[in-house]
């Protein structure tokens, strides 16, 4: 396979198993084909805010998730600490319940994916 054939076969890829789900006039749900720690598909919600400006969470299916295996994220602890590190790396914040980022419509595909 060439370079070009591998990118097409992996946008191919992803196209097919990325689905969308509008929720509301101001909510969609995607679906990625990227699995978590569960072996669930992992979903992300994206707020429309205006024209050019877009909240993106996980509705707090992570964090509700390790707290089911055990894990807990205590204010000033160093696996808060090392949580939010984690975070800072993705461009992303979380509020202790939820994950989220905001984007603009130009940024939405990179945050998508990462």
């Amino acid at each position: 396979m060439t370079k070009l054939s591998l990118k097409t076969e992996y946008s191919n890829f992803l196209s097919s198993f990325v689905s969308e789900l509008k929720i509301n006039e101001k909510v969609t749900r995607i679906t990625t084909p990227f699995l978590d720690s569960g072996n669930d598909l992992i979903e992300i919600y994206i707020e429309f805010k205006d024209t050019d400006s877009f909240y993106l969470t996980d509705d707090g299916i992570t964090l509700a998730d390790l707290a089911m295996k055990g894990v807990k994220f205590e204010k000033g602890s160093k696996r808060t600490e090392k949580l939010n590190k984690i975070l800072l790396d993705h461009g992303v914040s979380s509020d202790m319940r939820s994950i989220y980022t905001l984007s603009s419509k130009k940024d939405l595909p990179l945050k998508l994916y990462f």
